[in-house]
């Protein structure tokens, strides 16, 4: 057997909490040979020093994270185990913060709801809203927090009656400040 240690940190450097779990994949390839998540093999819960550790036959594995909306999973890909080698790798989750600006670039208050979607891309390269992925709201610290797997998405904010929608790409790894803009209104 080979093992692995890892730890699994946000963005900002917080540790995967400990009711949270790092499930192990075997690695496969789609039809264009990009990695993906294969046959889940086991859930791991960091111990009290937020390290997740485990041992497998060598070969080649991926391991998961369920984002923010409990739907997707924030992949991490090439993990090679080899024969008596301890493999450690630090994991990191992209971090969003999402604060959002009415027309007259305003802050949004507290509790103000965030609505997030996934973007579909058609085969002429435009994006377009597919579902509704969750509802966040902005905490007293003025932004709303989530993390969720890398790809494109959608936010949508009140103001009044008014809805305003901004797209965004989630980025692996990183952390990234979002200001939701309203365009503001014609003269």
């Amino acid at each position: 057997l080979s093992s692995a240690r890892f730890k699994v940190v946000n963005a900002a450097g917080d540790s995967l909490s400990r009711t949270s779990s790092l499930e192990i994949f075997k690695q496969e390839q789609d039809a264009m040979g990009k990695p993906v998540l294969g046959k889940s093999l086991k859930k791991i819960n960091p111990d009290y020093a937020g390290l997740i550790k485990f041992e497998f036959q060598e070969g080649l594995y991926a391991a998961g994270v369920k984002d923010d909306s409990g739907k997707n999973y924030i992949p991490f890909y090439d993990l090679n185990l080899t024969h008596g080698q301890l493999f450690e790798k630090k994991l990191v989750m992209p971090l969003l913060r999402l604060r959002a600006k009415n027309a007259a670039g305003q802050t949004m208050p507290e509790k103000t709801i965030i609505t997030i979607y996934d973007l579909s891309k058609d085969d002429k390269g435009r994006y377009f809203r597919n579902k509704k992925i969750i509802d966040l709201k902005i905490a007293a610290k003025g932004y709303a927090e989530a993390s969720f797997t890398p790809g494109p998405y959608l936010a949508n904010f009140k103001d009044g009656k008014t809805e305003f929608g901004q797209g965004f790409t989630v980025v692996a790894g990183k952390l990234q400040d979002i200001i939701l803009a309203a365009a503001p209104a014609n003269p």
